[in-house]
């Protein structure tokens, strides 16, 4: 029993830490997630009964340049929320204390 358990954990760690591979059949128009990571390409071509092609790569850079354009967006809009800050405040003369006091009240 205690040898099952070790065991069991160890499977449970090696399938957490396994990255998911993708693959598509473009002939078919079907895409295939293997959460495990551990099937190859043919096993995935067979059980599936169709001409699949790895696209892990290309869907980590994907997600990868999708980040970096979410962290740009934002970035972008706290520049933007920072000038129309500095706007108001030199519009109104008013000091970071006093545009503070303000926003307070208006809410």
């Amino acid at each position: 029993m205690k040898y099952l358990i070790i065991i069991l954990g160890l499977l449970f760690i090696t399938s957490s830490h396994a990255e998911n591979k993708y693959y598509f059949d473009a002939g078919q128009g079907r895409e295939v997630v293997d959460v495990s990571g551990l099937k190859t390409l043919e096993q995935i071509n067979f059980e599936k009964k169709g001409d699949f092609v790895d696209i892990t790569a290309e869907v980590k850079a994907k997600r990868e340049a999708d980040k970096v354009i979410e962290e740009e967006t934002k970035l972008q809009k706290e520049i933007e929320n920072k000038e129309k800050k500095e706007a108001i405040k030199s519009k109104l003369g008013l000091a970071d204390e006093d545009l503070e006091d303000l926003k307070t009240i208006l809410r």
